[in-house]
């Protein structure tokens, strides 16, 4: 197929790398039948080099009529970011074939004709959208990157041992990590504890002083997809927030605590807390990691992730090509 999809999506330090990451998501679902280009106004050279290296396009904007202005008829365009209004998105609909949202706030009005939310319990009567407009919902519509969907991978680790996973995403603004790893370290439950950071943490003083006094702990940063998919499969609890990265600590089969501490993890949190899928810990505070700690043992974890979004999402692309 030789239509086009262009992604506008941005990253940074200050606003996280998860738009760029869901989006980079989906674009390799779609690489054997689109070609695909992003823009982007923000973004990392370690985000930028992740693009290239997949062989997409990477395209630096310094405005938004900039991208108006490179959307042609027959292009898809998909956005993701929380800066793209009604009115801009129906200044692309002038110009392009489809437009597809990826949203996880639900509070505005959209122009698009397909907007995918993988959150749980999240439905089409939420969103202020048009009579054409159709929904790609819930975990069915998972956005993971290729290695958290493979088979090929098998867990080392006995399960009568614990060995914790612990990442707070790309930046970790909130300085998270050392909090939830001093917990987990006095805990004495787990047998290894692995600590990923993402290429945008900076406060590594703390987290230092913490980690050269535990001899089972492994730290790790700015990790390649593979790599990461392989620790999680070796780990058999997770400890992440409620974005994308939940989504990985589930697929991976671990027994995943997760929680909030801003608004655009809501949804993704209400919906796996509803299905029982998580030990919730609230908003991470001292207090509620250390009752989610002592709830693993008697936790089950079911599978929410089948792993078939990839073919999903190819059949609704065609048929919004037709």
């Amino acid at each position: 197929m030789s239509k086009k999809i262009l992604f506008r999506s941005d990253g940074s330090h200050e606003i996280g790398f998860g738009h760029i990451v869901r989006s980079l998501s989906l674009a390799q679902m779609l690489k054997d039948i689109f070609h695909i280009t992003f823009y982007s106004k923000s973004l990392p050279p370690e985000l930028k080099k992740n693009i290239t290296d997949l062989n997409f396009g990477s395209v630096e904007i310094s405005s938004e009529s900039e991208f108006l202005n490179a959307v042609q008829p027959d292009d898809f365009v998909v956005l993701d970011g929380y800066n793209f209004s009604y009115d801009f998105q129906k200044k692309i609909k002038i110009n392009a074939d489809k437009l597809i949202c990826i949203d996880d706030l639900y509070n505005q009005g959209f122009y698009a004709d397909l907007i995918i939310n993988h959150a749980p319990g999240v439905t089409p009567e939420m969103y202020s959208a048009q009579a054409y407009t159709s929904f790609a919902l819930g975990p069915e519509f998972a956005l993971l990157r290729p290695s958290f969907l493979s088979t090929n991978y098998t867990r080392e680790t006995d399960p009568s041992n614990l060995t914790l996973f612990i990442c707070f995403g790309g930046t970790d603004f909130k300085n998270i990590t050392p909090k939830a790893l001093q917990i987990a370290i006095d805990s004495s439950q787990f047998e290894k504890i692995v600590v990923v950071l993402g290429a945008g943490f900076r406060d590594t003083v703390e987290l230092n002083s913490i980690t050269k006094k535990a001899d089972n702990v492994v730290t790790y940063h700015a990790l390649e997809e593979k790599q990461m998919a392989q620790l999680m499969f070796n780990a058999n609890v997770a400890l992440v927030p409620a974005s994308g990265i939940l989504y990985e600590a589930l697929a991976t089969g671990n027994k995943v605590i997760s929680g909030m501490y801003v608004d655009n993890q809501k949804s993704i949190y209400t919906g796996f807390k509803n299905l029982n899928a998580i030990i919730d810990v609230v908003d991470f505070s001292e207090k509620e990691i250390e009752k989610g700690f002592r709830k693993i043992r008697s936790f089950e974890n079911p599978k929410v992730i089948d792993g078939k979004s990839p073919e999903r999402f190819q059949k609704l692309f065609c048929d919004l090509s037709k």
